[in-house]
């Protein structure tokens, strides 16, 4: 069985513009499903956001072409998962868990498998600054033997990170994706001074 790895690559361009309202809380992120191959061919044009990240990868891998096969983007709150449909009866399904202390989001990602007498599944937790990108992959792209040899990349590109609260709250959660302590609570005002009696 063909093994699963997972690579965090270069950073990318910054995303989306501000937003507003609730969708100001929401991470932005973009899945691609990209068919990579040791042959020598042409980049697809429609990868050039994340060009420098492939190019890190396949720097590792002796990847010489990538092909864009689709792709999706989400919107997420909190521990709220998005999913997507990947070749091969496969799907991916990613949610974002926390804010870590350093800016970066800290997410859960799920692959499900295929054909069931040969699924595979991987479960990986990663993080992410913005404008990160980390490719999941390893699995063949086509069915069979006699397909073009080529494997299935999956990148995932962090686009938009919320604001973290100001004041920190204690819902929030911390890198170990724990509550942090309840803050102490205000010493109480001293007392009156006594006024003396004339």
């Amino acid at each position: 069985m063909t093994s699963l790895l997972l690579i965090a690559a270069g950073l990318v361009g910054v995303g989306a513009a501000s937003d507003t309202g609730a969708d100001a809380a929401l991470v932005r992120l973009t899945i691609r499903a990209v068919a990579a191959t040791q042959k020598d061919a042409p980049n697809d044009p429609r990868l050039a956001a994340i060009a420098g990240s492939l190019d890190d990868f396949g720097k590792d891998f002796r990847y010489r072409g990538y092909r864009l096969v689709s792709a999706e983007s989400f919107a997420l709150g909190w521990r709220v998962s998005g999913e997507m449909e990947l070749p091969g009866r496969r799907s991916v399904s990613i949610a974002p868990l926390h804010l870590t202390p350093d800016g970066r989001v800290k997410m859960h990602l799920l692959l499900h498998g295929g054909h069931p007498e040969h699924a595979a599944r991987m479960e990986t937790d990663f993080s992410l600054p913005e404008g990160g990108t980390v490719f999941v992959g390893g699995l063949r792209l086509g069915d069979n033997a006699s397909d073009s040899g080529e494997v299935l990349l999956v990148g995932v590109t962090v686009d938009r990170i919320p604001p973290r609260p100001n004041p920190f709250r204690v819902t929030d959660l911390n890198a170990n994706g724990r509550a942090p302590p309840d803050e102490p609570a205000p010493p109480p005002p001293p007392p009156p001074k006594p006024v003396p009696n004339r």
